[in-house]
């Protein structure tokens, strides 16, 4: 039996929000990605749900595109703080009240942090904060 789009649609759509199951039927008629690239795609959608986010397939392949993960250790007005990153930071607002001291100060050092290998480290303080000392270790 040849699979078609008319005959998959219907059948992925039962398990899939419309634009997730184009999304699927078009990955598998696409040499370009695998059994596991689809898999990966189901499941991040799942996840997606829990969060309330969006399931589109442009975001997943934004998603996917390699990143270089960090940890900060610094100091921010006397008190010790931990993050752990994805960089470049994506649009979305950290966790903690001085998101733009943080967005700014890891912005200026990019090129720095692109470059550290896995293991490597820097020194690092929030921007305007001349008491802030840490450092930054890429971990992946």
């Amino acid at each position: 039996m040849e699979l078609s789009y008319e005959k998959l649609l219907p059948v992925l759509q039962y398990f899939l929000i419309l634009h997730e199951a184009e999304a699927v039927n078009n990955m598998l008629t696409d040499e370009e990605y695998t059994a596991d690239d689809i898999l990966e795609y189901i499941d991040w959608c799942r996840k997606r749900y829990e969060f309330g986010e969006d399931t589109e397939f442009g975001s997943w392949l934004e998603d996917r595109k390699r990143r270089v993960h960090i940890e900060i250790l610094v100091t921010e007005c006397g008190t010790p703080i931990h993050e752990e990153l994805d960089f470049p930071k994506r649009d979305e607002d950290m966790e903690h009240g001085t998101e733009y001291e943080w967005y700014y100060s890891l912005r200026e050092v990019t090129d720095q942090i692109m470059a550290l290998p896995v293991g490597g480290s820097m020194n690092f303080k929030i921007r305007d904060n001349k008491d802030s000392h840490g450092v930054i270790i890429r971990t992946a």
